[in-house]
């Protein structure tokens, strides 16, 4: 059940506790330039395509006070003209710094609306705050696809193993609810912190952003290898007995199981 409520981020300087010197650093340089003067979100405006027309003075002054007008903006910068003078980049000061949601909303609105305040011009919003939303965005919204591959990888090379219909789909569902449960266990420990007061530190309100794909790939792996081993197993004793009943060891008989095997080898 906890595992519904997985929420995913990735920042550099939350993952340091408070009293830690990168957050004193971070904490005087902020007071000197402001909090978003490391992290600008940067504005590189360009022709559009078919067009080859540089962006104007004109169209430049637009778009810097559009970019100004938001809330989120401390100030913007004035444009720097490319060598070719095909380009400008236009370097807009966030309030917040660059792991704030703030900012990342900021980065969504000015990709929603920078490019109708320029028609004719190809409008392209990145910097750093752009980065992590990004890299979030594409990890979390590939997920799905890394998880079917998984599964259905694993389902094909269960069912040349086992001749079987069923059994792969019955080992993929309960490797689901493994990975589940290694889900549920992250988000109450590292999400919502049940444990920060027992062992010592203070949990962030989500989950790296590269941990979900990583617990998928190595919590699956090892459920899978498991469940590999005992239906080997049972198709083993199958092929020996003919019988589904005798194909079922009990755990008693394993040692002279294993025995047997040793001496035929």
């Amino acid at each position: 059940m906890p595992a519904l409520s997985l929420k995913t981020n990735s920042g550099a300087l939350d993952q340091f506790p408070a009293g830690h010197e990168a957050h004193t650093g971070f904490a005087a340089a902020a007071k000197q330039a402001g909090p978003g003067a490391m992290t600008p979100v940067n504005v590189v405006v360009r022709p559009s395509a078919g067009s080859g027309q540089p962006p104007s003075t004109a169209e430049l002054r637009g778009l810097r006070s559009a970019i100004a007008r938001d809330r989120a903006v401390a100030r913007v910068a004035a444009p720097i003209a490319a060598r070719d003078g095909q380009s400008a980049l236009l370097a807009a000061t966030p309030r917040a710094d660059g792991e704030r949601p703030a900012t990342k909303e900021l980065v969504q609105r000015l990709r929603d609306q920078l490019p109708a305040s320029a028609p004719g011009l190809r409008v392209e919003v990145g910097g750093p705050p752009a980065g992590i939303a990004d890299f979030n965005d594409l990890v979390s919204g590939s997920m799905w696809k890394i998880a079917l591959f998984v599964l259905a990888l694993s389902y094909v090379v269960l069912l040349v193993l086992l001749r079987s219909v069923l059994l792969p789909l019955k080992a993929v569902l309960m490797n689901l609810l493994s990975v589940g449960a290694g889900y549920g266990v992250i988000v109450a420990v590292f999400q919502w912190g049940w444990v920060d007061g027992l062992f010592g530190f203070q949990s962030l309100g989500y989950v790296d952003t590269v941990t979900p794909p990583l617990v998928l790939a190595v919590v699956f792996g090892l459920s899978m290898d498991y469940e590999i081993f005992l239906l080997s197993r049972i198709r083993e004793r199958f092929s020996a007995t003919a019988t589904a009943t005798r194909s079922r060891p009990s755990p008693a008989a394993w040692p002279a199981a294993r025995a047997r095997s040793r001496a035929r080898r």
